[in-house]
């Protein structure tokens, strides 16, 4: 007997396959953070407003969400994106900015609204906006980590607090431990990214005047400072992110080549805490190069980890003012696969242009 296919089923059954391939094909949804000038509906920030992008990966077109707000974000990765909204440890920027403290922020990515917004006042601020802060999302929980120096005697001494925020309220903060480490520096390094199944949390401190390492935080034994590993001479890495297979754990990001034009591939091994620095690859349907990484060192970034895919700022022609683009990498390899094209739309007034960006990473697929 001869069976004939049902046209309802195999039309579905295409339709699915087609579907799949869209979803895989198209960049995941993007936002960022911009600088906009004041306006009637946000005034008194005295270097101009917050402003909320969504981010064409294909094009590198910005679109404003919403109005601008007055808390000023540091130029980083203090973000998350969670529940569309997003998420970010700033400034509350009175007059003059900088002056009346951290602050955590809730921004709607679907029209920009504020969500929540709360007072961080155990996380002093240091030198400038976000100086040795973190912010991280902690999925097993469902809570925000924040991490920042703090001070009991009017800011002769400072140790790192760790504090925790649920989703949504933006707090209220539960103190999880504290731990020394670069406060007697140069707090303005920093760089973070945060293993959820372990509970670590990596960032890039100060060891020494000048010196600097790669932290491990274990949030779950009260915040303990487990192991700090030394930045060589010649390699650093400010935009550490987590990637696990099953041959090792690694922190890997890019870095400007320090013996000239470039952008360079690092990795730091977890287990053995060799450090490897070899240039950034380009895949061969890539036939331009990018000579300047940039985004606050590589800092301003975000991972898929779904696809393993790192998005970070990159810059060609004039060294001293370059056109800004979002390169993609693949990060097993080290290879820079695609290129979003110049950044352009509603950029704002920054030279850098973007502050920061992150992935929806809660977003459905459209």
């Amino acid at each position: 007997m001869t069976h004939h296919a049902n046209p309802t089923r195999v039309l579905f059954v295409l339709l699915l396959a087609l579907l799949t391939t869209l979803s895989i094909a198209m960049p995941p949804p993007m936002f960022g953070l911009t600088r906009v000038a004041n306006s009637p509906s946000c005034s008194g920030a005295v270097s101009g407003c917050l402003q909320l992008v969504s981010i064409n990966l294909a094009t590198g077109k910005l679109s404003n969400i919403g109005h601008g707000h007055t808390p000023l974000a540091a130029v980083g990765d203090l973000r998350v994106i969670a529940n569309n909204v997003y998420y970010v440890l700033a400034d509350e920027c009175g007059k003059p900015c900088n002056a009346t403290g951290t602050v955590l922020l809730g921004i709607s990515t679907k029209d920009g609204a504020e969500v929540c917004r709360r007072k961080v006042p155990s996380l002093a601020e240091v030198g400038l906006v976000g100086g040795g802060q973190s912010l991280s999302h902690d999925t097993k929980n469902n809570r925000l980590i924040l991490s920042g120096l703090n001070s009991t005697d009017g800011g002769e001494n400072f140790t790192h607090y760790l504090l925790s925020a649920p989703l949504n309220t933006c707090g209220p903060f539960t103190k999880l431990g504290e731990f020394e480490g670069d406060s007697s520096y140069e707090p303005m390094a920093h760089g973070s990214d945060f293993d959820v199944e372990s509970q670590r949390l990596f960032l890039t401190l100060s060891t020494g005047a000048r010196t600097y390492g790669m932290a491990v935080v274990d949030i779950a034994s009260g915040g303990k400072l487990t192991k700090t590993y030394s930045m060589t001479g010649r390699i650093s890495l400010w935009g550490p992110t987590f990637v696990k297979n099953a041959k090792n754990s690694q922190l890997v990001g890019t870095e400007s080549n320090p013996r000239g034009e470039g952008i360079d591939w690092v990795s730091l091994d977890l287990t053995s805490g060799n450090w490897t620095s070899t240039p950034l690859k380009y895949a061969a349907t890539v036939n331009i190069t990018f000579p300047g990484l940039e985004g606050n060192l590589g800092s301003v970034r975000s991972f898929d980890s779904a696809s393993g895919i790192l998005y970070v700022m990159a810059g060609r022609g004039d060294p001293s003012n370059p056109t800004l683009e979002l390169v993609t990498i693949d990060a097993s390899t080290g290879t820079l696969v695609a290129h979003s094209g110049t950044l352009n739309g509603d950029v704002g007034f920054s030279g850098s242009i973007l502050s920061q960006f992150s992935l929806a990473t809660s977003a459905p697929l459209l």
